[in-house]
Formats: structure tokens, C-alpha cells, sequence
């Protein structure tokens, strides 16, 4: 076929102005890929940048414009995992990727491998990319085994920083186990959640098996006055109800450990920011919730000798469909209390903290 013109990336077309023939990508003189087309379609892919078991360059086929023998290198996406897809005869069979820990290290090679059977993933990581409201990343690597989830891998960071965690099921909950990821030091801390049942459970850090910090949290629908244990209450709206959460304090962390395990305890501050509830292998897991501010409460009360010493006590009113609120201070409760619906107590952190 005749070709006709050539543009300044060297991009070849032929008389119907369609792209024909090799289309290469070149970083500082050192090749990265090449794509072949003809007559406009692309029919096959080289890529030059990534390395699986020593085979290099990685081709692929195309038949019918679709993915059809070979490697396919996934393009797009902030973090570059280099997630190549492998067909035989046009059937994902298998997936290859750089490692969540050996990301930024200026490697090649793809050394995870993710196997399909009838194009579902049964052996390997699954991995999905977030941006979170904060500005940062959120890389997410689910580990299947034998088709089901078996853990699950979570990259956060920005620019110039990052951590990563690995997140462990349980059959009374869940663990959360920081990483090495590249200069990070890493200490042995962990956090646990263990539940009794859907409602209550402790939530712990644990450094070189001594916890360093100790909860016990108890939630539920605010349908009924409560009896609260010595420390906070915390009153949350969800599903146009209102939900309280009682933590109490079994060890407290020294600034030591504060300032050991800052990237843990902002998990625990965003963990207690909602109602802790179970996560599953099974069911769909929301992965942002370790790192994002989710509710602004509707109160708090610190409950001291089993008594509301400091904030507002919120309980069903005698009226259907208020609440009544009364403030203490210093154990001291307050001359007045008010009734309000629902809806007035969300129109109030409306006003005060603006949003929706």
C-alpha cells in the first residue's frame, strides 16, 4: 500500500489518512513499545519496559480489533503497576503486575500473577485505584484464593508518601499490619478489631505483643435511654436514624506510642469517626473507610462513675419522632433541655459544620 504522509512522531498514514504500519514510543533513546497497525486498526502491541520470567519484549495479537494471543500491558491509572493481560485464542487466562510493596523502586519486573478461570478471578491479586476526597491515592489489591478473598493489600500516600497495610480476616474480625514499603520503617504494631457479635467488640494496637491501646466499643440504634460505661458516647445520623457508640478506655497510649504508631492511630481516629462494624471476605468491602473522615456526630458525652458528666445526652423523647437533648457540664445537668426531630438536629450541624 502506497503511504502517503508521515507526521512529526513519525506516525505513518496511508492515502485514506488511516494510521498504517509501525508506531513506536521512545524515553530518552531508549525504546518503550512499538504498535502495528493496518488500515487504521491496531493488530499488534510490543512492549519493551517490562520484564516477565525473562521474556522480553511482551507481544500481543489482535484479531477483530480485541485482545486475542499474548501480553497486553493495561494503560492508564496514576500508580504504574504494569498490569499486563495474557489471552490464548481471546480468553484472559492470566495476569502479571508489579508488586504494591516494590512500587517506586524503578522496577520491571512482573512478578505477580493472577490466574482466571472462565475469565474470573480464581489465584492472585484483583487491584482497583482510588482517589480519595484528601487528595490522596488509595491502590487496592484483594488477594484471591480458590476464587474467594483472601486479603487484602492497601497502598495510601501522595506524592512523596505512602503506606501500606495489610489487612487480614478473621473469624471474630479483622487485623491491619503495616508494611515495608521502600525507606518506611516499620515496627511490629498491629490493630486489631474483634467483635462478640455485630454490635459490640475491642478494638486494639498491639506492639511487640503488649497492647499499646484498648477499647471496648458497644453501638446501636438510640431507640431506648442507654446505660452507658465510663467513656465516650458518640451519637451518629445514618439511615435517617440516630446510632450511639459507647467507647471505654481500658489502656491508654503513652506519647511514646503516639508518636511511634502516628500513621495507626490516625487509622483508629478514622475508624471511630462512624460505628465500627464487621468487614467480610465475603461481602463487598468499603477499602477508603481505614482512611477518610466519614460522619460528623451529633453529639458526644463523656459518662464518668456511670454518670453523664461532660456534653449532651441524647434520648428518645416522650414525643414520637424527637429527641430530647440535655447539656452537662462538670456532672452538672443543665436547667432546660429541648425536643427536637431529627431533621431540626440535622438542619444544627448543617449550620454549624456547613455541607449537606
Amino acid at each position: 500500500m502506497h503511504l502517503l504522509s508521515q507526521d512529526y512522531d513519525n506516525n505513518f498514514f496511508d492515502q485514506e489518512g488511516k494510521l498504517h504500519g509501525a508506531h513506536t514510543k521512545s524515553r530518552y533513546n531508549k525504546l518503550e513499545y512499538v504498535h502495528h497497525y493496518e488500515n487504521g486498526k491496531l493488530t499488534e502491541v510490543v512492549n519493551y519496559q517490562l520484564v516477565l520470567e525473562d521474556e522480553s519484549p511482551l507481544k500481543g495479537i489482535f484479531k477483530n480489533g480485541q485482545p486475542y494471543e499474548g501480553y497486553f500491558v493495561r494503560e492508564g491509572g496514576e500508580v504504574e503497576l504494569g498490569i499486563t493481560d495474557y489471552y490464548e485464542k481471546g480468553k484472559l487466562v492470566s495476569q502479571y503486575s508489579i508488586p504494591i510493596t516494590e512500587l517506586g523502586l524503578n522496577n520491571n519486573l512482573l512478578t505477580e500473577k493472577t490466574i482466571f478461570k472462565n475469565e474470573r478471578i480464581y489465584e492472585g491479586p484483583a487491584y482497583k485505584e482510588l482517589r480519595l476526597k484528601d487528595g490522596n491515592i488509595l491502590v487496592v489489591a484483594e488477594h484471591y484464593s480458590e476464587g474467594k478473598v483472601d486479603s487484602v493489600t492497601l497502598l495510601y500516600g501522595g506524592v512523596d508518601y505512602a503506606e501500606v497495610l495489610q489487612v487480614s480476616f478473621e473469624n471474630d474480625g479483622y487485623s491491619l499490619t503495616p508494611i515495608t514499603f521502600q525507606e518506611n520503617n516499620v515496627t511490629s504494631a498491629s490493630l486489631h478489631v474483634k467483635f462478640i457479635d455485630s454490635n459490640c467488640g475491642t478494638l486494639s494496637l498491639v506492639s511487640n505483643g503488649t497492647p499499646i491501646v484498648l477499647l471496648n466499643f458497644v453501638s446501636g440504634p438510640l431507640t431506648r435511654n442507654i446505660h452507658a460505661k465510663d467513656g465516650l458516647v458518640c451519637y451518629f445520623i445514618k439511615d435517617n436514624c440516630i446510632f450511639y457508640q459507647n467507647i471505654e478506655t481500658q489502656v491508654v497510649p503513652d506519647e511514646n506510642s503516639l508518636n511511634d504508631q502516628s500513621f495507626l492511630f490516625s487509622v483508629i481516629d478514622n475508624l471511630l469517626t462512624d460505628i465500627i462494624q464487621p468487614i467480610s471476605r465475603i461481602e463487598k468491602m468499603d477499602h477508603t473507610h481505614f482512611f477518610t473522615f466519614k460522619n460528623i456526630a451529633a453529639g458526644f458525652l463523656h459518662f464518668k462513675d456511670g454518670e453523664p458528666f461532660e456534653g449532651t445526652l441524647i434520648k428518645p423523647s416522650k414525643n414520637s419522632g424527637t429527641f430530647t437533648l440535655t447539656p452537662y457540664h462538670n456532672g452538672q445537668k443543665a436547667d432546660s433541655s429541648m425536643d427536637q426531630t431529627l431533621q431540626q438536629i440535622k438542619d444544627l450541624l448543617r449550620e454549624i459544620y456547613g455541607g449537606d
